[in-house]
């Protein structure tokens, strides 16, 4: 993408966005418009990446708002994702580990 600079500002609209790889512990920045939809921005992020495998599990997640991005077709501006905000890009399904206590002693 082509950036207008005038005395080293970037004034195309563009900002920076910052993405968590969790699986690859890698941290990703990216410039992206308002106008960029949310399936965009992962399809850019895995082309950035450049890692093959299968990422059909994965999704957006917005930590601040504990809030999954799924509505791929959302820009976003409709969301309200700025430049501040951090994005992990995560597995949606992952393993859960239950431990059980037993209390052996009984009080009669």
């Amino acid at each position: 993408m082509a950036h207008l600079v005038e005395n080293g500002i970037i004034n195309d609209g563009s900002w920076q966005i910052s993405i968590l790889v969790t699986d690859l512990n890698i941290q990703r920045h990216l410039f992206v418009t308002g106008t960029l939809h949310i399936g965009g921005l992962m399809l850019r992020l895995v082309d950035d990446i450049d890692v093959t495998r299968d990422w059909s599990d994965h999704a957006l997640w917005w930590p601040e708002k504990r809030r999954w991005l799924t509505h791929t077709r959302s820009t976003l501006d409709q969301i309200g994702i700025t430049a501040n905000c951090n994005l992990e890009f995560t597995p949606q399904h992952k393993l859960a580990k239950f431990v059980f206590f037993f209390h052996t002693d009984f009080f009669l």
